[in-house]
């Protein structure tokens, strides 16, 4: 979901508050270095040097886009006016006072030379973010630059929430006297009040999310969008179904969902009212190659195949009790307004094209619009758009201006040059992004760019488009084979395979390392040779062609190639057939596999692997003796082994976590320090990156289950009770405890469980730094599960009430709230207490004495 644009402004006001301290924060550190404007000036001429590729065949990422922003700096003056602004802004920052009117640095100016100058200046900070440092400048910048067009600007919550907790943490090393204008704590209490009320948004019905977006903007397509809320959305809306339509290629698909988003935000705004949208792609088939290189078509499952499919699918995503045509249509009589977009409709055809085409003419009432898109003109929609590519010079340069300004890349070439890229690429959005790409990446230059198309002038979109795929295919080939010798085979595998595949099908044939196939495939879906969907990888229309032309192999390897992938989707069958057998039989693992949402069904078969190894070692561990310390060493070497494995095949943190649990196993009775000190540590790697690649991977969406704050709950307690760290236990376990008064109505175990822990984790914090909050967190918390466990017969929930009943004297006794003489009198009840109460009875014995 996105940003209202009441949202954007509060988001951007305290971004804007920050920004003074950031400012004077980097002032200070690069004037105090360069003195005067000679030595700035030199180290940026410096960097110039460094920075220019034009000498070498490959050029490294990210130099040609800084090249270009140094060159642009030493034009007009703007290196001096940039070191004079900075001089500005150190003088306001020790006046305490804007005092004159003179402007300070560019945000965009600030932000490269933190990058730039990190080494010798902004370590301390870039430490704190490792390499997704960058990532978080261009977000940042993205998210200020929408200052300018607040309006259409589409920043999510997700997005939000990052770069708040971006300000957040480099608060932490930005000293507090740089924010001067705002007191860091005024910020951090608006950061704070801003989450709490993005939190609380509702979305009206709608199926956005499960869109694949390739690009985050839509650029140059303001006229068409306001011509679709003229048509559909305003009060003098002249239609109720639209049809985008134009070749493949064009942006149809990206024009929609953009239009969409557009309305969401309205909606959440309150500027109009509308009950639902949803969005219903048809597409159904795709082009392949035979094994002698023949085209034909291969049909798929779309998102519905007919039309009883798409009302079940509506009336799903409508949350309506049953799904049939009669409850559809008699919600939408009653309903305000809704929008249905109807993806690829040229691919609906005979009898269901007819029930669909008197489901919106004749069936639907006028408040129900339908946007249709197609590669051709289609007689059911009222009003026809059609979108067309970029070919017109000047909107073709303004395209390319705007294009490189989103990646943060400065334009250093005239205007002749991009006129002759515009004619050479037919203006086709695809050939012009995937040329500038190139260009960014550092890759090939314009010059180079325009060498590769030029013979191909008058050749139509696609064949430009097949040309620049053989080009960019030999040059990803030649640039990447000697590090991964089996990139040809990849391709091989996609094109074959005949469906979409998951990293672990890779794996599987290529036996590569899990983090090489993520850096290739995330290389072929940057270079539109692959679409990533949900997971699943698939070939691109226009490279599946290529491939089977020119990379398939003689005819012996493919017919081999051919055999092993027929018998491993047989094994596969046979694996899933055990896994439903397994799930049918043991509800417990059907709700992990659900709760852990794998992305394909061999992610499912690694999880219901990972979940058995626990209950087999479990099993085995509880036969031998604990001091047969031979024995346990030969099983944590089998452990090792089956979780290496597995996370070989897959990167899901189940793995991890699993892995984690398994070896907590081994530490019952365990006597030998240095084998315990090492499962600990493994303990803590695993724990760590199973929270880590929720967090920041392609797995977030685990963070709203069950599963993830018991991750949450048990990593705590193992930093509290093995790994000997309170304020690592303190961190997660409040984290956990979060989460679950978030998720759930009723009081539950689980978040006693977290309360328990959370109190000791407090109490020996306490212990540990003195700090009095500690005391009154704990508390807090002493009293909710206090609450739940009193009222358990189960031995272990009156043991629980007892060491809480403790805690509770404890922290009274600490802040003086009780008397010695009671104190003493009540101490009498807790003789026989576990071994890890005893700091907090050896304190309370030490404050008596």
């Amino acid at each position: 979901m996105y940003l209202t644009g009441s949202e954007y402004l509060e988001l951007d006001g305290i971004l804007k508050k920050y920004e003074v301290g950031l400012r004077s924060y980097i002032a200070e550190k690069v004037c105090d270095k360069y003195t005067n404007y000679n030595s700035f000036s030199t180290v940026i001429s410096e960097l110039k040097i460094r920075f220019d590729s034009s000498q070498i065949g490959i050029k490294p990422f990210l130099f040609q886009k800084y090249y270009s922003k140094l060159v642009a700096l030493e034009k007009d003056e703007k290196l001096e006016k940039l070191y004079d602004a900075l001089n500005f802004t150190l003088t306001c920052f020790k006046m305490q006072n804007h005092y004159e009117d003179s402007d300070v640095p560019y945000l965009s100016g600030i932000l490269d030379l933190m990058f730039l100058l990190n080494a010798p200046l902004f370590s301390e900070l870039t430490t704190q973010f490792g390499s997704e440092f960058e990532d978080f400048l261009s977000l940042y910048l993205k998210i200020r630059n929408g200052g300018s067009h607040p309006a259409s600007k589409r920043i999510l919550i997700e997005e939000a929430h990052q770069i708040t907790q971006f300000v957040l943490i480099s608060t932490s090393v930005i000293r507090s006297e740089y924010f001067w204008y705002v007191e860091v704590e005024s910020i951090k209490k608006n950061i704070s009040e801003f989450l709490h009320k993005i939190k609380k948004k509702t979305p009206i019905f709608n199926n956005l999310l499960q869109i694949n977006q390739n690009h985050e903007e839509l650029l140059m397509r303001e006229t068409e969008l306001a011509h679709l809320e003229k048509l559909l959305i305003t009060n003098k809306r002249r239609s109720s179904s639209v049809v985008l339509h134009g070749y493949g290629g064009v942006g149809k698909t990206s024009l929609a969902r953009e239009f969409c988003n557009r309305i969401m935000k309205k909606v959440l705004e309150s500027e109009i009212k509308m009950d639902f949208i949803i969005w219903a792609s048809s597409k159904n088939e795709e082009l392949i190659f035979d094994r002698v290189g023949m085209i034909k078509i291969r049909e798929f499952k779309p998102q519905y195949q007919t039309f009883e499919d798409l009302v079940e699918m509506m009336c799903k995503i409508l949350q309506l009790d049953t799904s049939s045509e009669e409850q559809l249509l008699n919600y939408f009589e009653n309903c305000n307004q809704g929008l249905i977009v109807i993806d690829n409709y040229e691919n609906i055809k005979g009898t269901e094209r007819a029930k669909l085409e008197k489901f919106i003419s004749d069936g639907c009432p006028n408040n129900i619009q339908f946007l249709l898109t197609s590669r051709q003109d289609e007689d059911i929609a009222d009003k026809r758009i059609e979108i067309k590519g970029f070919k017109e010079v000047d909107i073709g340069i303004q395209f390319i201006e705007e294009y490189c300004t989103l990646n943060d890349f400065s334009l250093i070439y005239t205007n002749d040059e991009l006129k002759e890229f515009l004619s050479l690429s037919c203006g086709n959005t695809l050939v012009i992004t995937i040329s500038l790409d190139r260009i960014f990446d550092g890759i090939m230059d314009l010059k180079s760019s325009l060498d590769n198309l030029r013979p191909l002038r008058n050749r139509d979109v696609e064949q430009i488009a097949e040309f620049m795929y053989k080009h960019m295919f030999d040059g990803i080939i030649a640039e990447n084979e000697k590090s991964f010798p089996y990139i040809r085979k990849i391709l091989n595998i996609m094109l074959l395979y005949r469906d979409p595949v998951d990293i672990n099908i890779l794996f599987d044939f290529t036996e590569a390392k899990i983090t090489d196939l993520e850096e290739i495939l995330s290389l072929f879906v940057r270079k539109f040779i692959v679409n990533k969907v949900r997971g699943m990888y698939e070939l691109n229309e226009m490279a599946t062609k290529f491939i089977s032309l020119k990379l398939v192999p003689d005819n012996q390897h493919l017919r081999d190639l051919l055999n092993k992938i027929q018998d491993y989707r047989q094994d596969k069958e046979l694996a899933l057939k055990r896994l439903e057998e397994d799930t049918s039989n043991n509800p417990k693992l059907r709700n992990i596999i659900d709760d852990w949402q794998p992305y394909a069904n061999s992610e499912s078969i690694i999880i219901a692997q990972a979940y058995k190894l626990y209950d087999d070692y479990s099993k085995r561990l509880s036969k031998i003796h604990n001091n047969d310390i031979a024995f346990k060493n030969d099983l944590l070497s089998e452990v090792k082994d089956a979780f290496s494995k597995l996370s070989n095949r897959s990167g899901h943190p189940y793995v991890s976590f699993q892995k984690a649990r398994v070896l907590k196993l081994f530490l019952f009775g365990l006597r030998n320090a240095e084998l315990r000190k090492e499962l600990i540590q493994q303990m803590k790697e695993a724990y760590e990156e199973a929270y880590i690649v929720i967090y920041t991977g392609d797995y977030r969406n685990i963070i709203n289950t069950a599963s993830f704050p018991a991750l949450l709950m048990l990593y705590g307690i193992f930093c509290l009770v093995d790994y000997k760290n309170n304020f690592e236990a303190v961190k997660y376990l409040e984290m956990a405890s979060d989460f679950y008064n978030n998720r759930e109505t009723e009081f539950s175990e689980n978040n006693a469980n977290t309360y328990f822990f959370l109190s000791q984790a407090c109490c020996n914090a306490y212990l540990e730094k003195g700090d009095i909050s500690y005391l009154n967190k704990a508390l807090k918390c002493i009293n909710s599960a206090y609450s739940y466990f009193k009222n358990c017969s189960d031995e272990t929930s009156k043991n629980k009430v007892n060491e809480l009943s403790l805690m509770s004297l404890f922290i009274q006794f600490m802040k003086n709230d009780i008397p010695k003489g009671t104190v003493r009198n009540q101490m009498k009840q807790f003789k026989q207490m576990k071994g890890y109460m005893s700091p907090i009875i050896k304190e309370i014995n030490k404050k008596l004495a």
